[in-house]
């Protein structure tokens, strides 16, 4: 099994406005970290997942802040204080 950590910073745009986000994940993959998926899986469906994901979020940034602030994504505390747990 491999394990990365990515962090990823980039803008998303929303009725014209740039907003600044971060993410940090510890995980086997994006697939396992966003979808909970830990088998081993084909680059097409990998793809699939990921435009999955892109077309479930872009447009609908308040339910993109809930699913990433939900228990099965996020972890108490801010940053600090889950980087040192």
């Amino acid at each position: 099994m491999h394990c990365i950590f990515v962090f990823v910073i980039w803008i998303i745009t929303y009725q014209g406005t740039g907003i600044p986000y971060s993410m940090y994940f510890f995980s086997r993959n994006m697939e396992h970290a966003l979808h909970n998926v830990s088998e081993e899986l084909s680059d097409n469906k990998k793809v699939r997942l990921a435009q999955q994901f892109r077309r479930r979020y872009a447009t609908h940034i308040d339910e993109f802040r809930k699913f990433i602030a939900s228990a099965n994504v996020a972890i108490d505390g801010d940053y600090r204080e889950a980087w040192h747990a």
